[in-house]
């Protein structure tokens, strides 16, 4: 996230020297100093309806300045020069100027620069449905930055401003959601010594709901309210105008979900791939999701796995994920989407194989 302000001073006037009238200058330039951070609240309401207030606060570590249009915008923009100081600037040495065109160089010098100060990047969500992407030309033309018109700001250099920047209403769905990561290395062997974090891979209470501003909803905190009273905080990530975000509320204790794989017995054929000595194993996962509760749920169920599928129940989605797609074992996401009645528990199946390097 960047702030863009660009003004004309028009206090900085100078007579050309003949006699000539005045002259105004305007400056334009990229610095250092000034940031903003965005957030959001979704408030839940009655008949399956929510409403997005998106907040931002503006920091000025820059200079004063007064009346200003200044533009919020979002996206991951590259800033290759970022750590490195124009020549125009007082006292800066050419050799420095130079070094600071190689990679990691701004960082050797220790400069704090608000431009690395980032609080979270830009993101699609880790677990995306595919059948949410948009048509062609639906999300606009360009690149993926978003500008978002502040207005005409004042900021004494150290102050920071609150806005509310935008609010809008969309349907939502309670869903329970369960992502069951992939738990074996690069080389498909089984990573045992991992040690998820709390509450990593249980099944979620969350909420699922379309963008419903015509522009891009930006990575950033979210906090979930219903009835006035708080129900949980998550990160919301990129997500285009009419696409699907999902929030985590709470984990759901009343829904179970267990989740094994075992190596079926049999040939165990080696073989090479890639000039390495491989075993070609298969492995049949079995998921169990236990609903307790008194009503039914709707759950998304997401397995990520490395290796080719071989079957599935329940007609899952597959796709390939792009972190390990060249890789001997392609990394892979199967998503289930089922509704568990109450009090019953619902049971898969499937099986894949997997290259285990010995």
């Amino acid at each position: 996230m960047r702030v863009k302000a660009r003004h004309g001073d028009r206090a900085a006037r100078r007579r050309r020297r003949g006699g000539a009238g005045p002259a105004e200058v305007t400056i334009s330039y990229l610095t250092k100093g000034l940031g903003w951070a965005p957030s959001y609240r979704v408030a839940l309401g009655e008949g399956g309806r929510l409403t997005v207030d998106q907040n931002a606060v503006v920091k000025n570590e820059l200079a004063d300045f007064d009346g200003a249009e200044v533009s919020l915008i979002s996206g991951y923009p590259n800033v290759r020069f970022s750590h490195a100081d124009d020549l125009i600037a007082l006292r800066v040495q050419l050799g420095i100027v130079f070094l600071a065109g190689e990679p990691g160089a701004g960082r050797r010098r220790g400069g704090a620069a608000i431009m690395s100060q980032t609080i979270v990047s830009n993101s699609i969500a880790p677990s995306s449905d595919a059948d949410d992407l948009l048509p062609a030309g639906e999300a606009g033309a360009g690149a993926d930055i978003y500008y978002h018109p502040a207005g005409k700001l004042a900021l004494r250099e150290g102050d920071a401003l609150a806005l509310r920047t935008a609010a809008g209403e969309a349907d939502f769905t309670r869903i329970v959601q369960w992502v069951i990561l992939d738990d074996r290395d690069e080389y498909g062997r089984p990573n045992r010594g991992a040690d998820p974090d709390e509450g990593e891979g249980d099944p979620w209470d969350a909420v699922a709901f379309r963008n419903p501003f015509d522009f891009p909803l930006t990575t950033a905190p979210a906090s979930i309210f219903e009835g006035g009273r708080f129900l949980g905080q998550s990160q919301g990530h990129w997500v285009n105008p009419g696409g699907q975000s999902t929030l985590p509320l709470t984990r759901a204790l009343s829904v179970r979900g267990i989740y094994s794989e075992s190596e079926e017995q049999g040939g165990r054929e080696v073989v090479f791939v890639g000039g390495e000595r491989c075993r070609e194993s298969v492995v049949k996962g079995e998921i169990e999701l236990a609903n307790r509760r008194g009503e039914p749920v709707e759950a998304v169920i997401r397995r990520h796995f490395s290796g080719a599928l071989i079957e599935a129940d329940g007609d899952p989605g597959e796709r390939l994920l792009s972190v390990g797609a060249t890789s001997r074992n392609p990394r892979n996401e199967l998503v289930w989407k089922v509704a568990v009645p109450a009090g019953e528990t619902l049971k898969l199946t499937f099986r894949y194989k997997v290259f285990v390097r010995i």
